[in-house]
């Protein structure tokens, strides 16, 4: 395994990535991630905390077509 620095570093620049996304982008990714069930459930569990966090985390925008 990676050592939890540089671990500690790809988690950041993810939750940065996600932060900046327009909605639709945002929604795009957050759905094709979470759809994917891996056999291994703490990869699934890190997926929905990452998401959970970045939820609570992104500005509420709406956008009018």
């Amino acid at each position: 395994m990676i050592d939890r620095q540089e671990f500690n570093r790809i988690v950041n620049d993810s939750v940065k990535d996600l932060l900046r996304m327009d909605v639709d982008t945002y929604n795009k990714v957050k759905i094709v991630l979470l759809s994917y069930r891996d056999e291994y459930e703490p990869c699934n569990e890190y997926k929905r905390k990452l998401f959970e966090f970045t939820d609570r985390h992104r500005l509420l925008l709406i956008e009018m077509k």
